[in-house]
């Protein structure tokens, strides 16, 4: 019996992310895909399955975020993450709380 292989947008569907989503995905080597006359993208059922029980997709905002709750992500990589991310309001507060105890002094 011959296993028929997904095509990206039924691969999308199985795991409920985006068309692009699953392109990035499959770029960055995080899903194995197989290349048909080297254009198209072909998915085999049992890893996706696989990979289902280990992405999480958050939304994020308007945006999806995608990861992979079996990874290893440090507290240091966390931390250094909240940083990169948030470094707008960390500065705006800090600035604010500069302002407002010169202000009241």
């Amino acid at each position: 019996m011959v296993e028929k292989l997904l095509t990206v947008r039924e691969a999308a569907q199985f795991l409920g992310i985006s068309e692009k989503e699953i392109i990035d995905l499959v770029g960055e080597g995080l899903i194995p895909a197989y290349r048909i006359a080297d254009t198209h993208l072909r998915f085999k059922h049992e890893q996706l399955q696989e990979i289902r029980g280990k992405l999480k997709a958050h939304l994020v905002g308007a945006h999806k975020k995608i990861i992979f709750q079996d990874s290893s992500y440090s507290l240091m990589e966390r931390i250094s993450d909240f940083l990169y991310y948030n470094d707008f309001y960390l500065i705006s507060l800090t600035a604010i709380i500069v302002i407002l105890l010169l202000f009241f002094r």
